[in-house]
């Protein structure tokens, strides 16, 4: 199906069809008299059909510029589809033309493999889906969790611990020996001696209870395991921030690949028809070489760009899938049109503003520092002395028998057994208990001294960050403002463009244009679709720079719950 004309096609061509028709019947009256060239009548009649011919035209002309007027060039294209086209060009004449049709099948393939391939997605869907996909964020929100439980284990410190400590072993048999003999001054000439095996069993459960009620040193470890877990919280969110932007710059870049196969496929399927027709034409000597090598080079070089706009797709799409967190063979198509997204509602200084009292950078920077102050503050607090609530309460149970041997002169002379034994003993302690170190070779002061500077350092970090952030508000705000007006600009030529490469088109269609003029307006408005494209596409991705660097997000994007971004389960 041909390309449609936003003017009056068909009043346009029987204007000329006439004109062409009434030339002609003018010519064969010239040539069958002679003495009609110096008629009077045939000479106004000439001037007369001239100035109704030019009429024709200029009104033709100016139909089609008045009904072009009342309409802007849409999202993708201006006689394109909502959705991206996918139908493939025909090849049924391109048989005799091997190298032609090889690049046109090249073309169709890509056209087949995304049509098979891709999965339609929206800007929406493509955001909410980064937050539950994507393996990045999943690792920071583990990393969140990681230092919730420990900011929560440092908390417990503030709890008496309770210990089962029982007097080896808690439940058991004991075994012991003694042997008693003469003493050394003993001047009896016998030696004698008494042997004692006792065998028992016992039972001997015990508790310790501690409290360190009064320690210096642990509140501003708490503190520094908080600001850890709250630093974690921020990058996550900062983290959250960088992924959408990266969806919505591969999301965008996707839409412009698009819009420009969108534009260039009604250039290659009127080239294609026209080179085919001019094909015939030389064949039959009607045109020069020249003319047909122009027609020839424009035809290449649009299709090797659609083919390029297509491997830009693939691209473009592959990479959307992994900022998404999907599998990187996952290849989509957008579902929305390229349309400008909205409008920033600040000024330039209020954004800088938004961004310095909103930057989750900037607060991980500022807990980092506050988390470092607080290790030094806890090392060098060890020097303090450490009071504690102790008590301990423990019971012994012991019962067994045991055997008494006697000896004389190294001989046995008899033995006997003791009857069974209990023994039950209770013991119990409470007071206040302290620990103090005095002295470790100052371990802990250079230890407080490093976190210390560790501190300096991130405090410098935090200035780096604000002007970071500074410098992506001014440079997203640069470029917002200047893809704004480029947008505004390449609107209006690619309007101007399309309008001159249509009736040019037509014109040379009838015969009264050359090539070089139809080539040069499908130069420029190749160019006009490129320039409004890539301006659309810079004015999109600077406005969706500007809500991320300013930590906000526009709610008609995606239904996301900013506070979502602290993810604390």
């Amino acid at each position: 199906m041909r390309h449609r004309f936003p003017y009056n096609h068909q009043f346009y061509k029987a204007s000329v069809d006439a004109s062409n028709f009434f030339t002609l019947f003018l010519i064969i009256c010239l040539s069958r008299t002679s003495i009609l060239v110096y008629n009077s009548r045939l000479c106004l009649l000439l001037i007369l059909y001239k100035v109704i011919f030019a009429f024709l035209v200029v009104f033709s002309l100016y139909s089609g510029k008045s009904y072009s007027r009342e309409r802007e060039p849409s999202g993708l294209a201006s006689a394109s589809t909502d959705q991206l086209p996918l139908v493939q060009l025909d090849t049924s004449k391109l048989s005799a033309l091997p190298k032609l049709l090889s690049l046109v099948d090249d073309l169709n393939l890509r056209i087949r493999r995304y049509e098979q391939l891709s999965k339609p997605i929206t800007l929406k869907s493509s955001l909410e889906l980064t937050l539950v996909s994507n393996p990045t964020l999943a690792s920071y929100r583990n990393l969140i969790l990681s230092e919730f439980y420990n900011f929560k284990a440092s908390q417990s410190s503030w709890f008496p611990s309770i210990i089962a400590s029982p007097t080896a072993p808690a439940f058991g048999q004991v075994f012991s020996s003694t042997k008693t003999g003469n003493s050394a001054d003993n001047i009896s000439p016998f030696s004698s001696s008494t042997s004692t095996i006792t065998e028992s069993y016992q039972f001997t459960p015990g508790i310790v209870i501690n409290w360190s009620f009064l320690d210096f040193s642990r509140q501003p470890f708490i503190d520094s395991r908080f600001q850890a877990f709250k630093q974690n919280q921020f990058l996550y969110a900062s983290a959250v921030r960088d992924q959408l932007l990266s969806v919505q710059t591969n999301y965008y870049q996707i839409q412009a690949s698009a819009a420009l196969i969108a534009y260039y496929k009604p250039l290659a399927e009127n080239l294609l028809d026209e080179y085919i027709l001019q094909l015939a034409q030389f064949d039959e000597g009607l045109i020069d070489v020249g003319s047909l090598s122009q027609q020839r080079s424009q035809l290449f070089q649009t299709i090797n760009q659609m083919i390029g706009f297509y491997d830009t797709l693939f691209s473009s799409s592959y990479t959307l899938a992994d900022s998404i967190g999907l599998s990187p063979d996952s290849i989509f198509r957008p579902t929305d049109k390229l349309l400008v997204s909205g409008k920033w509602p600040l000024s330039l200084e209020d954004t800088l503003v938004q961004a310095e009292t909103s930057r989750e950078d900037i607060f991980a920077a500022i807990a980092a520092v506050k988390e470092f102050d607080d290790l030094a503050k806890f090392y060098i607090r060890q020097y303090l002395p450490t009071f504690s609530l102790y008590a301990t309460a423990s019971i012994a149970n012991t019962w067994g028998s045991s055997t008494e041997s006697y000896f004389r002169n190294g001989q046995s002379i008899g033995s006997r057994r003791v009857p069974s034994t209990y023994d039950n003993t209770a013991s119990a302690a409470v007071g206040i208990n302290f620990s103090w170190s005095i002295f470790d070779g100052a371990n802990n002061y250079f230890t407080s001294k490093s976190n210390k500077e560790t501190a300096n350092s991130n405090r410098n970090k935090v200035l780096s960050q604000v002007n970071s952030v500074s410098a992506e508000v001014k440079s997203a705000y640069s470029l917002y403002v200047s893809s704004r007006s480029q947008l505004t600009a390449a609107s209006e030529s690619l309007k101007a463009a399309q309008i001159s490469q249509e009736v040019a088109l037509e014109r040379f269609r009838v015969g009264i244009s050359n090539i070089t003029t139809f080539i040069q307006t499908v130069q420029l408005y190749s160019t006009a679709a490129v320039d409004y494209t890539e301006a659309l596409q810079n004015y999109n991705i600077s406005l969706a720079q500007l809500y991320r660097y300013s930590a906000s997000f526009p709610l008609d994007v995606a239904n996301i719950d900013p506070n979502s971004f602290f993810y604390v389960q």
